[in-house]
Formats: structure tokens, sequence, C-alpha cells
């Protein structure tokens, strides 16, 4: 039989019972090439492969012949052999288990933890991250002291690798001093974490510290994600598993380092990509002589420019097929912009009590809207419901001008939500912005007009016998007249006095009354029936004030109204 026919008789379903191992239902199983608990290895019998998503595996993708290989321990011949011996015969071979192998002995949980208490306080630590553009609390990079029992990662500020479920399952270490820079045993994970399902365009990096160099909001793009390589050789099975599942991905831009190497490795990686994704398209940014992406950003900010100016150089990586399996460099690349990002994100303010924001990560509903005037324009106080695909929902109250505050609260959604919880800070950045757009705009409308009386329709009768009462000569008597009707019997002057005070409310220039007297003369009843005179939607009346009773009042809530103060002893 030749190696194709082999192929297309042996089924890797045949493969794995003699070997004694079982997929679950949706192809998922532990990987038999290392020690695995985490079911890290996906069966596909429409093409009988398999491949293995876990960094720190030897063995990625594999068919059938490759997996017997890797199972015998032995040569590509030996493999073949066993293929034959297996198609279309029954299995007589006991199952095999592989041996398994003594896990990593460094507590790499324990060691971050650590690491984060100790740079608090280490200054030597934070200077060395500040040299490099870097800041120990928004990246979450620890330092491991020199004094530590373990010898691992002795003198180095730690970085954590991070898990498909965003736990840290191993650790990078970069010396403060000298260039050393070191993994612990068995790397697995990736760092800063999985991509979003949703990524669109992902940035691969040269190294930890040139991914940790640019913070998500620099960029302004939407849907895109960053991811370190480790070394120009670092490429790993993890991250090409990561590549092949990211469905909506449609770019992805090289950062390595402007040296021969990082040119090289450039070359090699556009090869391999375009061979793993053919349809993303490919981009690289051709760094200086002697340039990586943490040197160059860091100049940027020293400079107080845009870190995105750093992708203003791109240039496309044209590749085309000769062959199924021989891909070669096209053309020299053109000079190409940064890639489009997607439509800028939007508030809806169709609704002004319950602002709506959508990304996609989660929807965030603003209860009440966003208070603008003058005096809460030094905070950007908020109630936010927000709500993942699945329905399920998180309440907040938080100010977004308080960084801490955003921190705790994406924590807090992310941990409720089962989202991560560097994406939903990223959402609450862009939400900030577009509040402090819409509250600025809100302060950029002109005032009400004076007149904000609601229009009443009358009959043309009734208009002409208002218009003859407002025209006669003795108006003021027939107005005193109507009150004494009204049941205000006797304070003739005072009556009609404090009609006409009140009646100047719809007016540019209001008038204002006090009315003083003994206890139980009257004020109140005299007040009240006045105020009755008004149309009711135009009063407002209060019984007890203080000096903060109005603070938490629109600036515009009292214009053309009547307020009535009932008893002026809280006032």
């Amino acid at each position: 039989m030749t190696i194709p026919e082999i192929k297309a008789t042996l089924t890797i379903q045949t493969v794995l019972d003699h070997y004694g191992l079982e997929a679950t239902t949706t192809g998922a199983m532990p990987c038999p090439f290392h020690p695995d608990e985490k079911a890290s290895m996906k069966i596909y019998p429409e093409t009988n492969t398999a491949y293995c998503f876990a960094g720190g595996c030897d063995v990625d993708s594999v068919d059938v012949i490759d997996f017997i290989m890797h199972m015998e321990k032995g040569d590509k011949r030996a493999a073949i052999l066993k293929a034959k011996e297996l198609c279309g015969q029954p299995v007589t071979v006991p199952a095999v288990k592989p041996a398994s192998v003594a896990a990593a002995s460094l507590d790499v949980a324990k060691i971050y933890k650590a690491s984060l208490a100790t740079i608090e306080t280490h200054k030597a630590a934070k200077d060395y991250l500040t040299g490099r553009g870097l800041n120990d609390e928004h990246h979450a990079i620890g330092y491991k002291s020199r004094k530590t029992p373990e010898k691992w990662g002795r003198g180095c500020v730690i970085f954590p690798l991070r898990g498909a479920d965003g736990k840290v399952q191993s650790l990078y270490g970069r010396a403060i001093k000298g260039n050393g820079h070191y993994y612990t045993t068995g790397r697995r994970g990736v760092y800063p974490y999985y991509p979003n399902a949703g990524t669109r365009t992902l940035i691969l990096t040269e190294s930890v510290i040139d991914a940790a160099s640019i913070k998500r909001p620099e960029l302004g793009l939407d849907c895109y994600a960053i991811l370190a390589l480790y070394g120009t050789n670092g490429l790993t099975a993890e991250h090409r598993g990561i590549i092949q599942n990211l469905e909506d991905l449609r770019e992805i831009i090289l950062t390595l380092d402007g040296d021969a190497a990082g040119r090289t490795a450039t070359e090699k990686l556009a090869q391999e990509l375009a061979a793993l994704r053919p349809n993303v398209a490919l981009s690289y940014v051709p760094l200086a002589d002697g340039e990586d992406v943490n040197s160059v950003t860091t100049k940027l900010r020293s400079e107080g420019r845009q870190v995105a100016e750093l992708f203003t150089t791109l240039e496309a990586i044209g590749l085309v097929h000769e062959t199924a399996s021989d891909m070669v460099a096209g053309s020299a690349p053109a000079s190409s912009p940064i890639p489009a990002p997607a439509p800028a994100p939007k508030l809806d303010t169709t609704n002004p009590h319950n602002l709506i924001y959508r990304s996609g990560l989660a929807t965030y509903e603003i209860k009440g809207g966003v208070r603008y005037a003058a005096k809460d324009l030094d905070c950007l106080k908020i109630t936010a419901v927000i709500t993942n695909g699945e329905g399920r929902k998180s309440r907040q109250k938080l100010d977004l001008y308080e960084d801490k505050q955003i921190t705790r609260a994406a924590r807090a959604v992310a941990d409720r939500l089962g989202l991560r919880a560097d994406l939903v800070e990223l959402d609450l950045d862009r939400l900030t912005d577009l509040l402090e757009n819409y509250r600025d705009g809100l302060r950029n409308q002109p005032p009400p007009s004076g007149d904000r009386r609601r229009r009443i329709a009358v009959t043309g009768t009734d208009r002409e016998r208002c218009l003859t009462f407002l025209k006669s000569p003795d108006l003021l008597e027939r107005i005193n007249a109507e009150i004494e009707r009204a049941g205000i019997v006797g304070e003739e002057n005072n009556r009609l006095l404090l009609f006409v005070v009140a009646s100047s409310y719809a007016m540019p220039q209001t008038l204002h009354a006090l009315i003083q007297g003994a206890s139980g003369s009257g004020k109140t009843r005299l007040l009240g029936t006045v105020a009755e005179l008004i149309p009711v939607e135009e009063v407002e009346r209060y019984t007890r004030v203080t000096e903060g009773s109005f603070y938490n009042g629109g600036e515009y809530d009292f214009v053309n109204k009547l307020l009535c103060f009932e008893d002026l002893d809280g006032l």
C-alpha cells in the first residue's frame, strides 16, 4: 500500500482504539504526548488528523502515521509498517498508555502572587519598568526577589502566561540587570491573554516586553488583540491553534525587531501564517535598525506623540501560491496604511434616560442618563446595567473618572458574566469617551426659550371671552373680584398684589414676594389659593427646604416656574 492509500484507509478512530484512547463526542481528549489535564487535543475524524493546542507539547498537527510514530517512539518507516498492519485487520495488540511525566515542581500561581506583593516596595524593579515605559499595576507585572528559596527567576520582573480560561499557567521572567530572560519549565499559556473570539486584527510581537508596551486603547481599533511570540522562533503550537480558531480574523500584523534575525523571522512567519490562514491579510511594521516595539513606543511617549504612529509605516506582505505545497514570496511589498478599523462605536441616545452602548463583548445601559450641570463636570458618575450574550446581567454604580473604580468594576463584571476583565475595561474606556462627547453636546445646546408653558388649545368663543376680559379698562378690579370668588375674602390689596407677582412667572423678568404675618393670620391659605389660580403644571410647592435641596436639580428645571414656599422656617 502507498502512503496515500494508508491514509485513505486507516481512520484516526481505529488508531485511538488500538492504543486504548477515547475522545469525547466533541472530539476532545487528553493529549497522550505530554502530561495533560485539560483535554487539549482535538480529533478531526473528517480528515483523520489530530491537533494539540497546548503550548508545551512537542506535537501539534498529526495524521494517522505521525500519531503512530509518536506513540511507538520510533521512526517514520516503522510507523508506516504499523499502519499497514492496522489497515482492515482486527486489533489484537493490548492497549498501551504512555508513561506519565512528572509535572513541573514550581507552583507558578504562588510565585506570581508573591511577585505582585514584592514589586510594591521594590524601587529598582519599578525604575526598570518605568525606563521601559511600563506600569506594573496596569500590566499586572510582579518582581521575584533575589532572596527567594527557588532559584528560578530571581531578580526578574515576572509576567504571567495565561491559558484560555484566563488563569496563570506558566511565567516569563526578565532580569532587571543584564539581558537574561527565562520561562518556567513546560511553558504553557500566552501573553497577555487569549484573544477574544471576535478578534479581527491580530498584532504579533517578538517578545513579551514588546506586547506589554502597547496599551490596548492607544491604537483606537475595534476588535483587535495583541499576542506575544516567544522570540523569532517562538510561534508555538498553542499560538497556531489560537490563530486557526479565530473565525473572524481578517489581518495579522507582524512587529518583529529591526535586525537581521527579526527580518528573516518575519519572512518565515509570513510563509507559515499564509499557509495556516490563506484568506487572512498579512502585513508588517518595518522598524529601523536596532529598534524594537518597546524602544519605539517608549520614545513616542516621551515626545508626547501617539503610539498609533508605530503603524503608519505598515507594509503589506504579498504572497502567491505556485502549488499546493510550494509558496514563495510575491512582488515587493507596497506601502499600506494601518488596516481600516471597524465602524466607530456609537452611543444610542434615543432615550436620554437609558443610554445604550453595544460592543462585541456586551451591552451597556446607562440608567438615568448623565448629569451635565457645571458642578458635575469634575466626575462622570453612572449607573450601568451590563448584559452578556447569554442575557446575564451585572449592575454597577461607578465614577468613570476613577481608574481604580473602573478596574474593580471590570473584574466584578468579568467574574459574574464570564467575560475577560481586560476587554470589559477597554469597553468602559470607550464608553467614557462616548459619554464625555454626549455630555459636551448637551452643554452646547442653547438654553430653553423663556416661554416653556404648555400650549392649551381653546375654542374661538373662549378666546374672544378671554381677550375681552383682558382688554377691559378695569382689569385689576375684575381680577380682584375673581380672586374673591375663588375663596379669599378680605385682604383685597394683598391678594391682588400677590396674584400680579405670581403671574410674572411667565415673564422674562420675574417678581418675588414675601408674606409676613402673625401665626394663624392666613399666610398659608393666601399663598395656596393664589397658587391654585396658576396652571398646576407651572407650579412647584415646598414646605421645607435646606441649602442642599436643589443641588441635584437640572440647570433649567425652574425656568418659567412659580415656586411657592409655604413655610420658610427651614430655608
